[in-house]
């Protein structure tokens, strides 16, 4: 599945929260502070020309806007996503949440592919991953 198809999965796509992910995919999510937040959407573009990257590292990209959340998710909330990963309403957040649920990586900027393959392809579950391909 493409990043672009990603970001336009309904939520009804899976079949629950973001706790599904857990030892299968690698969520980034995006929180944005505004409809019209322009480091979300500039996060957005940066993941939306990597698919291949992003499919190779079992990545899945979750945007919160302010009032839903886009992405393969479903039952989940902005407000409860805000909560969940400490994140106050008006502020832009991106996190990368490794196949464990924790949270690897917390920054008020947008971050190229380059640094988000980069630590994820150091991590030790994913060296393993590259080696037994």
């Amino acid at each position: 599945m493409s990043v672009a198809t990603l970001l336009a999965v309904p939520p009804d796509a899976f079949a629950g929260g973001m706790d599904d992910f857990a030892w299968s995919k690698r969520p980034v999510v995006i929180f944005a502070a505004s409809d019209t937040d322009e480091a979300a959407l500039h996060q957005r573009d940066l993941l939306a020309n990597e698919s291949a990257g992003i499919e190779d590292r079992d990545m899945v990209v979750v945007t919160v806007w302010p009032d839903r959340v886009d992405g393969p998710v479903e039952g989940v909330s902005a407000t409860s996503m805000r909560r969940r990963y400490d994140v106050a309403e008006g502020r832009f957040a991106v996190l990368l949440i490794g196949k464990d649920t924790g949270v690897k990586r917390r920054s008020e900027i947008p971050l190229s592919s380059q640094d988000l393959f980069g630590q994820i392809d150091g991590m030790p579950m994913r060296r393993r991953e590259m080696l037994s391909n």
